[in-house]
C-alpha cells in the first residue's frame, strides 16, 4: 500500500520490474483519474489499484494555513 501515492507514477516503474507485486494506491479522491489513467494506459489494472484515501476529506481542513491574529 502506498498512501499519499498521487497518481501511482511510482508504481508504475515499480511493477514491471517485480513480476507478482500488487499495489494499493491511496490518495486525495482529486488524484483518481491520473491514477486510473497511469494504470489503464501501463495495462496494470491486475496488479495496481487506486483507493481515495478514507480520511482524506477530514484533513483538508487541517493543511489550511491558522487564521493570522
Amino acid at each position: 500500500m502506498d498512501v499519499g501515492a498521487g497518481n501511482g507514477h511510482i508504481e508504475g516503474q515499480i511493477v514491471p520490474l517485480i513480476p507478482g507485486i500488487n499495489f494499493i494506491i491511496q490518495d486525495q479522491p482529486s488524484n483518481r483519474e491520473g491514477a486510473e489513467k497511469i494504470i489503464e494506459d501501463k495495462e496494470l489494472v491486475a496488479c495496481v489499484q487506486y483507493q481515495p484515501h478514507p480520511r482524506s476529506e477530514e484533513h483538508t481542513s487541517e493543511l489550511q494555513s491558522p487564521p493570522l491574529s
